[in-house]
């Protein structure tokens, strides 16, 4: 109870939201399988503090939020698709819908096609598609609706074989057929701006294995970017760099892929098949041992 009302006052304060949750989760996860009705209704209590409020849809708090659905969903609890549903609609019926919390319902959407929980993602992008046909001279409106259109493509990519002709086109001494048994991942970035620099750099630092062919593909051309590219290629001699595709005229590429931020990732399986779409970094090595099985 002390940390409950702990982290309720935290939340309260509005520069410890992000912190909030984790306590809000302490209380959750201790207390969900008791029986005592007084630690359940904690419980209950922790768990409506997590998924409702609008502080929660600040950045620090949003990735923390996401990560927690998400770490629910994973371990197949009961009602974690119900919480990833009542936190898309509490954010629609909120009197305003600020630009945090459309990044938020995204990076939900996001979570779920790197899940593949397909389904869920389905029902929920229909979800989205009403909101923006009731709302359609509102200016979160139009802008959710080229979101939605480039993630509803997305999740009708997942297991899809990837044409990547293009890139060979691109960058003719490359060879870019599939691997026999080896997985693919498609890093989609521009030399020009530093946070994917910095990305890219942080990629080449995993120990990321070595029948995994990483390909960097410049998503915006950039003047200096035969230059730049050509210094990557000898700092990092593992990756292949290719051209921005953008350069050759219309990407079929881009278009049956659209990015919608830089960086991105593309992780295709050793079939040649879409297998996720940006996966969190931090568990990559992970999911490709288990394409590689």
């Amino acid at each position: 109870a002390a940390i409950f009302e702990y982290a309720r006052a935290m939340k309260k304060s509005q520069l410890l939201v992000a912190d909030s949750i984790e306590f809000f989760k302490i209380v959750l996860d201790s207390f969900w399988p008791s029986s005592n009705p007084k630690a359940k209704e904690l419980a209950r209590r922790a768990h409506a503090e997590i998924l409702f409020g609008e502080q929660l849809a600040e950045p620090a708090a949003s990735n923390l939020l996401v990560n927690a659905l998400e770490g629910r969903l994973r371990q197949q609890h009961p009602f974690a698709e119900k919480e990833i549903a009542n936190r898309i609609n509490y954010s629609l019926h909120r009197d305003l819908l600020l630009e945090n919390g459309i990044d938020q319902i995204f990076d939900i959407m996001e979570m779920l096609i790197v899940q593949k929980n397909l389904q869920l993602a389905t029902d929920l992008s229909n979800r989205l598609s009403q909101f923006i046909d009731q709302n359609q001279d509102s200016q979160i409106a139009i802008s959710m609706g080229k979101r939605l259109e480039d993630l509803n493509l997305r999740i009708g990519q997942i297991d899809n074989v990837m044409d990547l002709s293009e890139l060979t086109a691109i960058s003719p001494e490359k060879n870019f057929d599939p691997i026999k048994g080896a997985a693919r991942l498609l890093v989609f970035w521009s030399p020009g701006e530093p946070s994917s620099v910095r990305f890219i750099s942080s990629l080449y630092g995993q120990p990321l294995k070595r029948d995994i062919q990483v390909v960097a593909i410049c998503a915006k051309s950039n003047a200096n970017e035969t230059e730049l590219l050509e210094k990557f290629a000898k700092e990092m001699p593992d990756f292949e760099f290719v051209k921005s595709p953008v350069d050759s005229g219309s990407s079929k590429l881009l278009a049956n892929y659209p990015v919608p931020r830089l960086p991105y990732l593309l992780l295709l399986d050793k079939d040649g098949r879409l297998a996720a779409t940006n996966p969190d970094p931090r568990d990559l090595s992970q999911q490709i041992h288990d394409l590689l099985k």
